[in-house]
């Protein structure tokens, strides 16, 4: 059992991760967007996984296999992992958050549907009067790192938090733009 309920949970890891690294990728370029159409482009495809990535985690919808609505009925009582004896009062609370943030989540899945994941399909104007404030982001980034801890710890009795902090290193833009000239003047010679 616990075996699997490590599995479930490193798959959660993944997204968030790849979600809180789009997340500040975006940030950072947004700042300088405006510069080229390469770094606007850019900074639509960090936003583009950014609404993906976290979609998955916070989705109402079955189709997504690791959404914490899920996770959090295994833990709950007559769930698959109940043994944990997982904090009821935990799981309440941070169904709640995720209750106060229905409104966005339900945003960020319709702007993730209509204008990032299939924007293939028939238009549908509704997406462009959608806005999601970034700060909402956070919120929904701060309730998933907490809920990953938290099990982590309070089930495996192991600490996550070196791995997020292995994964999620501060990004200086100035030296990653560094870098990528010093590559970009070797290739050009």
């Amino acid at each position: 059992m616990e075996e699997e309920l490590e599995k479930e949970l490193k798959e959660i890891f993944k997204i968030y991760i790849r979600t809180k690294q789009s997340y500040e990728s975006f940030l950072n370029l947004s700042e300088i967007d405006k510069i080229s159409y390469f770094w606007k482009h850019l900074a639509f495809i960090s936003q583009k996984d950014l609404f993906i990535e976290i979609d998955k985690l916070t989705s109402k919808s079955y189709n997504q296999k690791f959404r914490l609505t899920k996770l959090f009925n295994k833990l709950k009582l007559g769930g698959n992992f109940q043994k944990f004896n997982f904090s009821q009062t935990k799981l309440k609370e941070w169904e709640d958050k995720l209750t106060e943030l229905t409104s966005d989540t339900e945003k960020i899945n319709t702007l993730r549907s209509e204008k990032y994941a299939h924007s293939d399909r028939g238009k549908n104007e509704k997406h462009k009067s959608i806005q999601v404030g970034f700060s909402k982001f956070k919120d929904l980034l701060n309730l998933i790192e907490d809920v990953l801890k938290t099990i982590y710890h309070d089930c495996l009795n192991k600490d996550i938090e070196q791995d997020i902090n292995h994964f999620l290193q501060k990004i200086n833009l100035l030296k990653e733009l560094q870098e990528a000239l010093t590559i970009l003047e070797i290739r050009q010679k």
